[in-house]
């Protein structure tokens, strides 16, 4: 995206990140994360104005997704979790991610002792909902796994979704302007 900070950039009425936010804190989640790198002031002041939203900074830049989940996870590690409790994970550049989409993986994910993962045409997206005792094993992937490691060594659970429901990331200047249109 170039100099520009993609989850600041206009979206509506707001800009991409709260148009996330927003659908997240819409939906039924008890709680959301978001994760930081230290020298990123201005998306610190944008995830402040959530009430809901807690912002995890980074003592160092997270190397990568999996980097900055366990960071997330670790944030939860003093709360109460209880054994049926799961976590949900999405990337924050999903402008069309929907409170509704949110509310039908966390209620697959209630009937389901596996992952749960929504797919739309043999695609699999996000949020992802994952047990929570699948928490402690994202530290111990090796640096060269991902989390969608866990995807193929646990049970998943795949949730259908229309077209219209499957959230697109912004990777780049023409994802911005296709999904803006």
């Amino acid at each position: 995206m170039g100099s520009l900070h993609k989850l600041l950039m206009p979206w509506g009425n707001q800009t991409l990140l709260e148009h996330v936010l927003f659908a997240w804190v819409s939906s039924q989640i008890d709680r959301v994360v978001v994760v930081s790198r230290p020298d990123d002031g201005p998306l610190h002041e944008a995830v402040r104005r959530f009430a809901r939203v807690d912002l995890v900074v980074a003592d160092q830049a997270p190397r990568d997704m999996k980097r900055s989940v366990e960071i997330g996870l670790q944030f939860f590690r003093s709360d109460t979790i209880g054994l049926g409790d799961r976590w949900l994970l999405a990337p924050a550049d999903l402008p069309t991610l929907t409170a509704g989409l949110i509310d039908r993986v966390i209620e697959a994910g209630r009937e389901s002792r596996g992952i749960v993962v929504p797919t739309f045409d043999r695609r699999r997206g996000h949020p992802v909902s994952f047990p929570w005792s699948l928490a402690d094993q994202v530290e111990r992937l090796g640096d060269d796994q991902g989390i969608n490691q866990l995807l193929e060594q646990h049970p998943v659970v795949e949730l259908p979704i229309e077209a219209n429901e499957y959230p697109q990331d912004v990777d780049t200047p023409e994802d911005y302007r296709r999904l803006r249109e």
